[in-house]
C-alpha cells in the first residue's frame, strides 16, 4: 500500500488545482471569453489546494493580475505556524 501525503504531494497538488476547471467555465459563462478573476481567495492548511489553485491560476491566466490569497479559518493556525518557525529557524 502506498501512503501519499494529505497536500504535500505533487498528484494531490495536481489534483487540488482541478478545481480551476470549474473557476475558469464560470468566468467565462459570467463575463465572456477571455475573463478572469481579480481575486481567487483560498482555504489554506497544509497547501495542498491553495498551491493547486495558484499553479492552475497562472496556467489559465498567465500574468493578468489574477492575485491568489490563502484565507486561514480563525482559531487554525496551522499555515501561520509553519510561517513563523520556518522564519525563526
Amino acid at each position: 500500500m502506498a501512503f501519499f501525503p494529505p497536500y504535500d504531494h505533487v498528484d494531490i497538488i495536481e489534483g487540488q488545482g482541478t478545481c480551476m476547471v470549474e473557476v475558469e467555465e464560470q468566468a467565462q459563462d459570467l463575463w465572456g471569453v477571455g475573463a478572469h478573476p481579480d481575486i481567487v481567495l483560498c482555504p489554506v492548511g497544509g497547501g495542498g489546494l491553495m498551491s493547486g489553485v495558484a499553479i492552475a491560476s497562472k496556467g489559465f491566466w498567465g500574468k493578468k493580475g489574477v492575485s491568489v490569497i490563502g484565507a486561514e479559518p480563525t482559531g487554525v493556525h496551522s499555515s501561520l505556524y509553519w510561517i513563523m518557525e520556518t522564519l525563526m529557524h
